[in-house]
């Protein structure tokens, strides 16, 4: 169909039109590259933020001693000093951190100990980058690839931030932040495999310096999407792996090679005898404490629950910055009886807390995937919560998740499963069936050895 006139033609469809395209894809070009200007300035912004509350947190919350006085000398050093001069003052922050060790006291969770396979040399060598390597799922993935690849590579991780004291013990891990720092590190060892663990946010900073850095010395990259974020895109990522497919929907694009790899879980590990020791009147939750997936509102449909069935027994498990707010609205609400917060827990404690629970609550406003959930389900636990991002993909029923925010539904969902005790052994037995098909820590492993695999075949 023509729409133009012969002038029009001479026009657009001579080299002038060609021009203008180009003129127009150019502008394009611009445009993104000042967005991405913009994004790095404010995700660095965000990462500055986040060093002072880190630091008022400390000044204002702990109580004096030797301890808080390492602490505040340490953050200020982040937060005023220049990555050039930190990477001179490395022989500072490694004492100040030997100082949080010794007064870190007995009382702290112990580290778990990784267990790695027994191997003569392997060949290869894998190095994983993460932000930090304190507990959680994303420091989890890594371990379980280390445990489950040991004999067969080399690995070792690099990160910005090893929490005092360490969560993870018997696995080398190298704490480095400026950009020298990192390029140096990545010149010394060599990876087969640069394999970045990347959630961005407040952590973009560190992350854009280390892949500056494998810019700079040429690593084969792969790169895991690990939260609902738009990856990391560079020209020396090989591979994306996303850890559900929500995130790869999301933000994956067509064209590039990417693959979902869903995280694994130990389901001999996370598992019950039989149906008869399951309890009868407990829920909970197990979650970092923090805002990256909770909101100060988390608590209220556990509140909801006490309130209206009162003899309801409710655990919360784990730390962070909600755990005083959560105590604090359960004391309000003249329903703290019904509570018991635990803090941290090991890992290996992990199976007998799940093993209390009759109901699994994930109420979440933000979600990847949810290692959490999948561990009650090899539990053979309902799980229950907000239907947003990886959960639908991983309970995969949607009578048990409602929107965020619904308290109200989302209660009365829990107080039916409680009530009905055939309802949640047939939603049980149906989870645990679920986990051991699609999440067995075993299954992940296979995929992540055929993809670094793949990529040093790729490099020959």
């Amino acid at each position: 169909m023509n729409y133009g006139t012969s002038s029009d033609k001479s026009i657009f469809g001579s080299k002038r039109g060609d021009a203008i395209q180009n003129e127009l894809q150019q502008e394009l070009v611009d445009s993104q590259s000042r967005i991405n200007s913009l994004r790095i300035e404010l995700q660095r912004a965000e990462n500055d933020v986040y060093k002072v509350e880190r630091l008022w947190n400390v000044l204002t919350r702990e109580k004096r001693s030797s301890k808080k006085i390492a602490m505040v000398v340490y953050l200020m050093i982040s937060c005023i000093v220049p990555d050039v001069l930190k990477w001179l003052l490395r022989p500072l922050t490694r004492n100040l951190k030997g100082i949080f060790r010794r007064l870190a006291g007995p009382s702290q969770v112990a580290a778990y100990q990784v267990r790695m396979a027994s191997a003569a040399h392997p060949q290869f060598r894998v190095l994983h980058a993460i932000a930090n390597f304190m507990t959680g799922g994303s420091s989890r993935l890594v371990v379980d690839i280390v445990e489950g690849l040991g004999h067969i590579y080399h690995q070792e991780i690099l990160t910005g931030f090893i929490p005092v004291p360490n969560a993870y013990q018997g696995v080398a891990v190298h704490e480095c932040r400026s950009p020298y720092e990192i390029v140096a590190f990545l010149k010394k060892f060599q990876p087969d495999v640069l394999h970045v663990h990347y959630w961005g946010d407040v952590d973009f900073g560190w992350y854009d310096k280390v892949f500056s850095a494998a810019e700079e010395i040429g690593c084969k990259v792969v790169e895991n999407v690990n939260t609902p974020v738009v990856p990391y895109r560079s020209q020396i990522v090989q591979h994306y792996v996303y850890v559900s497919d929500y995130v790869m929907r999301s933000f994956g694009r067509s064209g590039e090679s990417g693959v979902v790899i869903h995280p694994g879980s130990e389901v001999n590990f996370f598992s019950r005898k039989g149906t008869d020791d399951i309890p009868e009147n407990c829920i909970g939750m197990v979650y970092r404490l923090e805002s990256d997936k909770l909101s100060q509102q988390s608590i209220d449909v556990f509140i909801e629950v006490a309130k209206r069935r009162p003899n309801t027994k409710i655990l919360i498990v784990g730390d962070g910055s909600f755990l005083v707010t959560y105590k604090q609205a359960v004391l309000a609400h003249g329903v703290a009886n019904s509570f018991a917060f635990t803090g941290a827990v090991p890992y290996g404690e992990l199976p007998n807390i799940y093993a209390q629970m009759s109901v699994f609550v994930a109420p979440v406003w933000k979600e990847s995937f949810g290692q959490v959930s999948s561990f009650a389900m090899s539990m053979g636990i309902p799980v229950v919560g907000y239907k947003v991002g990886g959960l639908e993909e991983i309970v995969d029923d949607d009578e048990l998740l409602v929107a965020v925010g619904d308290i109200d539904r989302l209660a009365s969902i829990i107080i039916k499963l409680l009530d009905d005790r055939e309802m949640r052994h047939l939603i049980g037995e149906r989870n645990r069936l679920r986990a051991e098909s699609l999440f067995p820590v075993e299954q992940m492993i296979k995929k992540y050895d055929f993809l670094y695999r793949s990529m040093i075949d790729e490099r020959k």
